[in-house]
C-alpha cells in the first residue's frame, strides 16, 4: 500500500466516525506507521484527535478519531 493510499484509507475510516489504534491499523490494513499517516492528515488540515488509552497489559497507546462535527459534515 502506498503512503497516499494508506492516508486516504485512514481518512475515510476516521470521517466515517470510527476510531483506530496502531494495532488495529496493522491488523486491518497492514499499516505499520499510523502515527506518521495521522501527522500527514493533520498537516493537510484534518483535525484528528488523539486519546491515550490503557491496554489490558498496562501499556498506553494512542487512539485516533475525528471530532463528531467533522464526521457528521463529511
Amino acid at each position: 500500500m502506498t503512503t497516499t493510499n494508506a492516508m486516504e484509507q485512514l481518512r475515510r475510516h476516521l470521517i466515517a466516525g470510527a476510531s483506530i489504534t496502531p494495532l488495529e491499523a496493522l491488523k486491518q490494513w497492514g499499516m505499520f506507521r499510523l502515527g506518521a499517516r495521522v501527522h500527514e492528515l493533520r498537516r493537510k488540515g484534518w483535525p484528528v484527535a488523539t486519546e491515550l488509552i490503557g491496554t489490558e497489559t498496562g501499556k498506553v497507546v494512542a487512539r485516533y478519531q475525528m471530532p463528531a462535527a467533522v464526521s457528521q459534515n463529511a
